[in-house]
């Protein structure tokens, strides 16, 4: 039994380009998720490139966009650092892009100041005397990505 799609018999209807608009209509998409999902679509490898060239060109589909919007979205989620990076590099954005992502997220609050808003959500009866919810805690946050510098910082500062 496969657990994949079956490969469609006939060419796709609509060119790739036009394909792409309409994906991107919908949500965004990263330039190797927009190439992924054509080519799942039954596009050829040839076609894809060229479709995914062309927003590039024009300008709907731009990896540093992409790249900040995603890790806003799971820093509000409560996402750490190393949480993000490995989002971000799932979808082939260069190093560059997310060091400077990295950099704009750090430089709008500090890791161990979100470490403590979700201390005080997550664990209202927090104490640092209490060595089983502390590392519960320290394992819950490093499972969020989160350096572990900052969330000893965040519990002394807490």
């Amino acid at each position: 039994m496969s657990l994949s799609r079956p490969k469609k018999d006939k060419a796709p209807q609509i060119g790739a380009v036009e394909a792409a608009l309409m994906l991107i209509s919908k949500r965004s998409y990263s330039k190797k998720g927009l190439a992924d999902k054509l080519m799942l679509k039954g596009y050829s490898a040839q076609d894809t490139a060229k479709a995914v060239e062309r927003l590039m060109e024009l300008n709907y589909i731009n990896d540093e966009k992409y790249a900040k919007n995603l890790s806003e979205y799971l820093a509000l989620q409560g996402k750490g650092e190393y949480y993000i990076k490995a989002e971000l590099e799932k979808h082939e954005i260069t190093s560059e892009i997310i060091q400077t992502v990295l950099q704009e997220i750090k430089s709008e609050t500090e890791p161990y100041e979100q470490i403590i808003s979700m201390i005080r959500k997550r664990y209202p009866d927090f104490s640092n005397s209490n060595m089983a919810l502390k590392r519960k805690a320290v394992a819950f946050f490093s499972r969020r990505g989160f350096n572990l510098d900052d969330i000893l910082k965040a519990f002394n500062r807490f």
